[in-house]
């Protein structure tokens, strides 16, 4: 069984699927070690879905790919990569996407490569869905945003190497 968080808390459910996560090799091609996940401390968002099926055709026009997956009606769990990046998404079916305030920062090592291949899917600058322009930020990163189908907002950001506004004393 695995856990999943929902409304009510946390609760257990059976895996139906021919695609067993306690024998998938979840872990990215550089951390094997000899077919077993390496250990590393990272931190992983979880987010909400509406839907997973729809959450993967959002993402995978954006480069992510699907590493893992059970379907909607067997408890609806995904995971997306995109090189280091991953994202997992959890099936929330009552799920009100104005009324979602769940998100994640991804820091990049180059932002306007990511922001190009992010602006091939023609997203407005705002709503739901929606990809806000690069912007400097008084906490020395250079950042944009990726708001989803499911309103999940992603902050993608680099750090500046000059600070974007200097202090009236500096």
């Amino acid at each position: 069984t695995s856990e999943l968080m929902s409304k009510e808390g946390m609760f257990r459910f059976p895996y139906k699927t021919a695609y067993d996560y306690r024998t998938a090799n979840l872990a990215a091609p550089s951390s094997k070690r000899g077919g077993v996940m390496a250990q590393m401390d990272i931190a992983i968002p979880a987010l909400p879905a509406k839907s997973t099926q729809e959450t993967i055709a959002f993402y995978e026009p954006l480069g992510f790919r699907l590493a893992f997956r059970t379907p909607d009606d067997e408890g609806g769990y995904a995971i997306l990569r995109r090189g280091t990046f991953e994202l997992h998404f959890f099936l929330w079916p009552d799920l009100v996407p104005e009324s979602n305030f769940t998100g994640a920062y991804l820091r990049a090592s180059d932002i306007d490569a990511l922001y190009r291949d992010f602006s091939i899917a023609r997203l407005p600058a705002r709503g739901i869905p929606s990809l806000g322009g690069i912007e400097k930020k008084f906490y020395r990163m250079r950042e944009f945003r990726l708001v989803d189908p499911n309103g999940n907002l992603l902050r993608v950001g680099e750090p500046l190497s000059t600070p974007a506004f200097r202090m009236k004393d500096q």
